[in-house]
């Protein structure tokens, strides 16, 4: 069965948490994760590595229900109020 990723947020994620489960738990996916790591949001290459997008896209594959999702928007009382 394959393993589950665990942990409190998606803010609390470290190189270190991603780094140990995939060296435990999918060891052929390290070249994965080092072309995603040193990826801009936009897909290209860097040469600093991007935690922001190396986190998404390992959360994308391993835990989902992580990712953050987005609150929905407020309508402003100005605009609630012209059609009232």
């Amino acid at each position: 069965m394959a393993a589950k990723f665990t942990a409190e947020s998606f803010k609390k994620i470290s190189f270190n948490d991603m780094a140990d489960f995939i060296e435990a738990n999918y060891p052929e996916d390290k070249a994965w994760f080092k072309e995603i790591a040193f990826t801009d949001k936009n897909g290209n290459k860097s040469k600093k590595y991007n935690h922001l997008n190396a986190k998404m896209q390992f959360c994308k594959k391993y835990a989902p229900e992580l990712i953050p999702v987005a609150k929905e928007k407020k309508t402003p009382v100005t605009k609630r109020l012209e059609n009232w």
